[in-house]
């Protein structure tokens, strides 16, 4: 799962820089973002520099699938997780004080520890959707270095016409 969510964030990061790049010619920093950061960033640059049609929508939909398994990413990444003998189930401990805030809003004392469950029915089939939105943003990453003339070209009509 986190090489997965890595592989997005990797290609998203692509797709911010050819993006903003192509838009206003700004030099390629996207290494720079967050990860928070990465996909509303995402939306809006291809909110504002791409015309409706299936590209739009393709990439806003990857990247709202990525956005919503971000939790797991943290889960796997900063929570010891063990699967549950008997369940189709995984129990994750943590005491890293920030990652259990995020899930209930209550700090953890320094002695204590939080601990969670996750269900895994249907897990696998999120997984490969994540996989699949993930491969996508990988394509048109690529599309998009390749043909970065037309993409400026592109952008700038847009900003013509409006």
């Amino acid at each position: 799962m986190i090489q997965v969510y890595c592989y997005a964030d990797f290609n998203g990061r692509r797709i911010v820089d050819v993006l903003r790049h192509a838009a206003t010619g700004q030099p390629r920093n996207a290494s720079r973002l967050q990860d928070a950061q990465v996909f509303p960033m995402l939306d809006r640059l291809v909110q504002t520099n791409l015309g409706e049609g299936e590209l739009k929508l393709g990439l806003l939909k990857a990247s709202a699938s990525v956005e919503m398994h971000r939790v797991h990413r943290h889960n796997f990444s900063h929570w010891v997780i063990r699967r549950v003998k008997g369940a189709n189930a995984f129990a994750m401990f943590s005491m890293n004080s920030k990652e259990a805030e995020r899930r209930d809003g209550v700090a953890l004392d320094p002695e204590e520890a939080k601990f969670g469950v996750l269900a895994l029915d249907g897990f696998d089939k999120e997984v490969e959707k994540l996989k699949e939105h993930t491969d996508y943003l990988a394509t048109i990453a690529a599309q998009f270095e390749r043909q970065i003339d037309s993409l400026r070209a592109h952008i700038a009509s847009r900003r013509m016409a409006n």
